[in-house]
C-alpha cells in the first residue's frame, strides 16, 4: 500500500538501495558517529514540509510537541459523554514512547522510536527500564498502544541489586535487539524537550518462538513496586530523622 505525504503530495519512501542495516546502525551508536544515519532525500524533503508547516502552525515546534505529542489518551464515555471532553480533563503523559514519523534510512525490520519526556533527562538505567518494560510487554502478548505512555514507576531511581533485578529477563522470552543515543546539542532540532532515539531489530527476534506465559511479565509490576516502596520509605525516614535532628538542635 502506497502512503502519499499530504504536505509534499509524494510517495512516502522509508528506505532505499542505501538503507543502513543492523549491524551498521549498532556500530555507528556504538562509536557515536551518529552523523553517519540519514534520512532518504524523499524523507528529508518530507521533514523539511513538516518543519515549516509546524513552524508557521505553532509558535514553536516545542509546543508542538508538547500539544500533540504529549495528548491525554482518549477516553471512552458511557452515555451522552464526549470522548474529547473526556480527553481534555484527563492527565497529560510525562513520557511518551512513539515511532519517528521521519525515520532515518534503516532496513526493512528495523524501526525507529523516540522516547519523549517532561521529567527532564533520563539515566541509561532508566531509559533501559522503560525500553524493557515495553518490550516485555509486547513479547508476553500484552496489548500495548502505540504511542505508548511508560508509567512514571519505571524511572525512579533504585538500588544497584534492585536495578539489576528490574532489567532482568524472564526465560523464555526474547527480547529484540536494540539500541538508543541522544543527540549532541549540534544536532538537535528540538532542543526544549528531552528525548531518546531508539532503535529496534524486530528481525532479531526468531520467527517462531517459545509460547510465553504472560504471568512471567508479572516481576515488573511486583518487583518494581516493591523496590520503590523501600526506596520512598527509606528516604522517608531519613527526611523525618533530618527534621528531629534540626528540630531538636534549635531547641537546645
Amino acid at each position: 500500500m502506497q502512503i502519499i505525504d499530504p504536505l509534499t503530495g509524494n510517495r512516502v519512501t522509508y528506505n532505499d538501495g542505501d538503507a543502513l542495516t543492523w549491524d551498521q546502525c549498532a556500530a555507528i551508536v556504538a562509536a557515536g558517529e551518529i552523523g553517519k544515519l540519514n534520512r532518504t532525500d524523499a524523507e528529508l524533503q518530507r521533514y523539511q514540509a513538516w518543519m515549516a508547516f509546524t513552524q508557521r502552525a505553532f509558535p514553536t515546534v516545542e509546543e508542538y510537541i508538547k500539544s500533540v505529542v504529549f495528548t491525554a489518551p482518549s477516553t471512552k464515555v458511557d452515555g451522552d459523554g464526549d470522548a474529547t471532553a473526556a480527553t481534555a480533563t484527563a492527565e497529560k503523559p510525562k513520557l511518551v514512547l512513539r515511532m519517528n514519523d521521519f525515520p532515518y534510512n534503516l532496513a526493512d525490520g528495523i524501526e525507529h522510536w523516540v522516547l519523549w519526556s517532561t521529567e527532564g533527562e533520563l539515566a541509561a538505567p532508566a531509559l533501559t527500564r522503560v525500553v524493557q518494560h515495553w518490550l516485555l510487554a509486547q513479547a508476553a502478548g500484552r496489548s500495548v498502544p502505540s504511542p505508548f505512555h511508560p508509567p512514571l514507576h519505571l524511572i525512579e531511581p533504585l538500588s544497584p541489586a534492585s536495578a539489576a533485578v528490574a532489567t532482568a529477563i524472564p526465560a523464555p522470552i526474547v527480547l529484540p535487539e536494540w539500541t538508543y543515543w541522544v543527540n549532541p546539542p549540534h544536532r538537535q532540532t528540538i532542543p526544549g524537550i528531552w528525548h531518546a532515539h531508539i532503535l529496534v531489530h524486530r528481525a532479531s527476534v526468531p520467527a517462531k518462538r517459545l509460547a510465553i506465559d504472560p504471568a512471567l511479565y508479572q516481576w515488573d509490576v511486583t518487583t518494581a513496586a516493591a523496590e520503590i516502596a523501600a526506596v520512598k520509605a527509606e528516604r522517608a525516614a531519613a527526611a523525618a530523622a533530618a527534621a528531629a535532628s534540626e528540630s531538636s538542635e534549635a531547641t537546645a
